[in-house]
């Protein structure tokens, strides 16, 4: 596979996986009713796919000349983009109904 594959399948498993754990947060905190549970099983779940996605894009990447430009750059954005992704989510689960958030 070219690099220009490999960084779209990157791309398009890191939205799938961020999609994937936010429903599974959202279903957990409407369960359990507790907006804390539901945060710390999105946190567990989206650090594991992201580590795996992560170990994926290594894998693929590593015979490539320039896969140096290409890891600062995905490891980069997705380092800075991942607490905005985790603070939006607080809110996300914060308004699921049924649940009042805890002060």
């Amino acid at each position: 596979m070219d690099v220009d594959t490999v960084l779209n399948w990157y791309i398009f498993l890191l939205v799938a996986a961020a999609v994937l754990c936010m429903v599974m947060a959202w279903f957990v905190t409407r369960v359990s009713e507790n907006l804390v549970i539901g945060f710390i099983s999105i946190f567990i779940a989206s650090l594991l796919c992201l580590m795996l996605i992560i170990g994926w894009f290594q894998t693929m990447t590593e015979g490539a000349a320039d896969g140096n430009i290409h890891w600062l750059f995905s490891y980069g954005l997705v380092l800075l983009l991942y607490p905005a992704y985790l603070f939006m989510n607080w809110f996300v689960l914060k308004r699921a109904r049924g649940v009042q958030a805890e002060d």
